[in-house]
């Protein structure tokens, strides 16, 4: 078909414009501005180009074809020069190339252009792209619901200047969340439509979807007829925004200025492209700066729910209040009472704490204020507590300054990746003294299970040989034994916390044995698996009003956790049975997504898990993407403690081992054979 020329492209370019103004209705305008608010974008920009706008960036795009036929036919005459019949000549890649792009643009008309309405998200972090990627897709399937006329995805593109496997790609994220959408059911079918991330020499970085829609309309003169509208939308950053807008000033403003000498132009653009390259270089870096400054924030801000057996805040509370009361009742001083509210109050505290550095000290407050309250009430430690069942003032102080020990060592040195010789014999004192706390808890009330529990995790730490970690089993059997099925005790929790922790247990076990016997190996992991199951078991038993909040919530989202890592160390390892193979992978993996909890200091625990499951059913797109964020989060993390940006291998020497495992196995994942494999990560 011949293209439009004089004033059939005119009138052509209007009647473009005008499908373009009806096919952006406010139904349509109003969806697309309620995902800037979704995902709360630093800003959303429309536009809509005039009937003349359009017919200059035909004019334009034929002036490109022209100079490209010009370069195809110079490449034509080089390649006949070497020996070539015109006709090979015209068939080589690189001249093929110029001509089927010189024929597409010269015989571009009206028609072609997709942007001619077009609206943009600026975010304020490319992290933050792919979020809206998927709000954007998300409220357009719903448009689509709701509305006779159905948006369809024409073409996707990501413009990039990091390759997809560099762990900071928003790439793959987009390209997964861009996959499962609906509206790509046409474009998937027809590959080319998603086209291949482009790395442009610009390192131009946005994501551009083109979409379509119907719309009927009557031109004058003319019957009304069903016309196909397309519109772009972009997605980027503030800091490739702002480089664009400086970019597209200097060099694309002019371009449809066709009075202006062509050679003039070239020499323009070619001056001022060297210096446009320079400024992206400074540009990127901030946005880079950027991101890794959010991702430290981010982690900083994270709650700490580094132990699900810390009891709730509001049980605390009661106790408190039941202690200072039973005091009261039976005339004991003043300043005791005063010496066991300022003890719960220092350890409420801590257990706030955002900061480490706050809630180690909060803790060493608190042990001192509950060992100096245990000698002001003396010889009255063993009154009965109202309100508490069998409790006495003894057990309960004694077991929260117990408490207070273990967190104090546990937190203390969370962050170092190697502990000085003088700190950890200091952080070993700290749990011997725990465990002499818990000890003489445990010896006073031989049927108290929280005390076993405590006493066997303060072994776990303090004996890690095969000897150790079978006492401590013993002693969650014990624990166990003592709840039983029916008797929560004070504490719903505690029947899953428990078994979670034996769960942990068996794999150390298993950890400690796997080089010289691995059949023994494989019978704790299973171990493990079949008590985390029970602990999982328990908490779907309880009603939904109990098992969906506070810690049980957080109780019933590590037992499917642990559960995942367990069953995919053994697929991994080939020691999969029918008890524990992939069927068991896929029935918990909806159950940990679905049970969503707030990320917190440790959540690369969690997303471990997940990716060595996914990896484990060969899921390999989805395991790099849940790989990618635990490597970005722990790089930043290891970065800010350093002070310092890090390489690959830096960051490793920042991380304590549990962050490390999580670390290496990310980057077994993200670059295979490269690093070894996972190293455990509970």
């Amino acid at each position: 078909m011949p293209r439009l020329e004089g004033n059939d492209l005119i009138l052509r370019c209007r009647e473009v414009a005008d499908v373009a103004k009806k096919a952006a209705d406010e139904d349509l305008c109003r969806t697309l501005r309620a995902v800037g608010a979704d995902v709360r974008s630093y800003a959303f920009k429309e536009r809509m180009k005039s009937p003349k706008a359009i017919e200059k960036k035909v004019r334009r795009k034929r002036l490109e074809g022209a100079e490209t036929r010009t370069a195809y036919e110079r490449e034509c005459a080089r390649l006949a020069s070497s020996g070539l019949s015109p006709e090979a000549a015209a068939r080589e890649r690189s001249a093929a190339k110029l001509r089927a792009a010189a024929d597409k643009a010269e015989a571009y008309d009206p028609d072609h252009v997709t942007d001619v309405w077009g609206c943009r998200y600026v975010t304020l972090y490319q992290s933050e792209i792919p979020p809206t990627v998927e709000a954007l897709l998300t409220r357009l399937e719903s448009f689509n619901k709701a509305s006779s006329g159905t948006v369809r995805m024409k073409e996707c593109v990501i413009y990039t200047n990091r390759p997809a496997e560099d762990p900071l790609s928003i790439v793959n994220a987009t390209l997964q969340i861009v996959k499962r959408s609906g509206l790509a059911a046409s474009v998937i079918a027809d590959s080319s439509l998603i086209r291949e991330p482009e790395n442009r020499k610009s390192a131009y970085s946005s994501v551009h979807f083109v979409f379509e829609r119907d719309v009927l309309i009557e031109h004058a003169g003319k019957d009304e007829g069903e016309e196909i509208a397309a519109f772009e939308i972009q997605i980027r950053d503030i800091f490739e925004e702002g480089w664009g807008e400086v970019q597209h000033h200097l060099l694309y403003s002019g371009k449809d200025n066709f009075d202006q000498d062509e050679n003039a132009r070239v020499e323009d653009s070619e001056l001022w492209q060297l210096h446009l390259n320079a400024l992206k270089t400074f540009v990127d870096g901030c946005s880079q700066h950027a991101s890794i400054i959010k991702r430290n924030l981010e982690m900083l801000r994270k709650p700490r729910i580094e132990t699900i057996e810390s009891e709730a805040h509001v049980k605390r509370t009661e106790d408190q209040e039941a202690v200072v009361r039973t005091l009261k009742a039976h005339g004991i001083g003043r300043e005791a009472a005063k010496s066991v509210a300022k003890a719960y109050t220092l350890l409420l505290a801590a257990e706030a704490a955002q900061d480490s550095s706050v809630a180690v000290g909060h803790y060493g407050e608190a042990i001192a204020a509950f060992a100096g309250a245990i000698e002001a009430i003396g010889e009255r430690l063993d009154l009965r507590v109202d309100g508490t069942g069998s409790y006495t003032v003894r057990y309960l102080l004694e077991t929260e300054q117990a408490h207070c020990t273990f967190r104090k060592a546990e937190t203390e040195f969370r962050g170092m990746a190697r502990v000085p010789t003088e700190a950890a014999e200091r952080q070993r004192q700290l749990y011997e003294d725990a465990h002499r706390l818990y000890g003489r808890v445990a010896t006073a009330n031989p049927s108290d299970a929280p005390a076993k529990l405590g006493l066997a995790r303060a072994v776990q730490r303090l004996d890690r040989t095969p000897e150790g970690l079978a006492r401590a089993e013993a002693l969650l059997d014990d624990c166990i034994r003592l709840i039983g099925h029916s008797d929560i005790l004070r504490n719903r929790l505690l029947p899953i916390s428990s078994r979670i922790q034996k769960g942990v247990v068996l794999w150390q076990r298993a950890d400690a044995v796997a080089a010289d016997d691995a059949d023994a190996a494989r019978r704790f992991v299973e171990q493990a698996v079949d008590v985390t199951v029970e602990a999982s078991d328990i908490w779907m038993s309880y009603g939904e009003d109990v098992r969906l909040t506070g810690y049980n919530r957080a109780g019933g989202h590590k037992a499917a956790s642990n559960i995942l890592y367990y069953v995919a160390q053994l697929v991994k390892r080939g020691w999969s049975s029918t008890s524990y193979d992939g069927e068991v992978l896929r029935k918990y993996i909806p159950v940990l997504e679905d049970l969503r909890i707030d990320p917190y200091r440790e959540y690369f625990k969690t997303r471990d898990n997940l990716m060595q499951a996914y990896d484990a059913l060969g899921e390999r797109e989805t395991a790099r993407n849940l790989a990618r964020e635990t490597f970005n989060e722990l790089r930043s993390e290891a970065e800010r403690r350093a002070g310092v940006p890090l390489d690959i291998e830096g960051v490793a020497l920042h991380l304590e081992s549990g962050e490390r495992g999580c670390y290496e196995a990310a980057r077994s994942v993200l670059f295979p054979g490269e690093t070894p494999g996972p190293a455990g990560a509970l």
